[in-house]
């Protein structure tokens, strides 16, 4: 398995990291990408991943404090991606359910993060939330493809297939498993099988059976059981497809 959009680097983990990575790679998570949101957690991620060969960095502005970086922040987060470290630009996006950064710039940060991706040759990972029908009008406009994901996806088969056609891959994560997630169980029953990621964006969103709890990566587990359900395959088919995509996004080597 591979866990597409973790946090290891949150304080939740400070007590018992160690232990969270062991639990993850005894469940059978063999890489892990681990997202920055600011500068400090994007070389956080990467000193990280320095001491652990199976996880690999990201470096990003988060858009809820998109607002607050200036250019002394994005020319020192584009030295970090010179560096040729980080496996990912992001993540970054929209986020109108918290409306921290003005929506104006939100999407002119948002903007500046895949002009980053094509310039480096990475792929971008984009978090949405609240805000599908501005983000797709957004990257429509550009009239060019993506090379990205679209984290914790939440839309529905229509606005899935529009992510698709911009060269969007899909990441489902835990609230695939939730009770009244109907459109969302089906967009991933379609969802094309060369595009599909799994992720558990922990310690964010438990899957179902684990509601309540702080989320780790060793529950990815549960997370692809209920996408083999969906789909109508088996735990071992989301598994080997999961991880060939990730591994071809994110130019992991086996």
């Amino acid at each position: 398995m591979i866990d597409s959009h973790a946090h290891i680097w949150f304080e939740h983990f400070d007590e018992d990291r160690d232990l969270v990575l062991e639990r993850a790679r005894n469940s059978g998570v063999r890489h892990m990408i681990i997202v920055g949101i600011d500068l400090a957690s994007s070389k956080a991620a990467a000193e990280l991943t320095q001491l652990h060969d199976d996880l690999h960095p990201t470096a990003g502005f988060h858009p809820d404090g998109v607002e607050q970086k200036n250019e002394d922040d994005w020319k020192e987060l584009e030295r970090l991606l010179a560096g040729g470290q980080f496996v990912a630009v992001g993540e970054t996006g929209l986020d109108h359910y918290w409306n921290k950064s003005s929506h104006e710039s939100q999407e002119a940060g948002f903007l500046r993060h895949l002009a980053l991706g094509k310039q480096h040759d990475l792929p971008v990972i984009i978090h949405c939330r609240d805000a599908m029908e501005p983000m797709l009008q957004l990257l429509e406009s550009r009239a060019e493809p993506v090379r990205g994901v679209m984290h914790c996806f939440s839309g529905d088969i229509e606005d899935m297939n529009r992510c698709l056609d911009l060269g969007l891959d899909i990441s489902f994560a835990g609230p695939l498993s939730y009770p009244r997630a109907r459109e969302l169980r089906a967009a991933c029953a379609a969802a094309p099988s060369d595009r599909i990621h799994v992720e558990t964006d922990c310690p964010f969103l438990p899957p179902q059976p684990h509601r309540g709890k702080r989320n780790e990566p060793a529950m990815m587990v549960s997370l692809l059981k209920t996408m083999a359900k969906v789909r109508n395959s088996s735990l071992d088919e989301c598994d080997r497809l999961t991880e060939e995509n990730s591994m071809r996004l994110f130019r992991l080597n086996q």
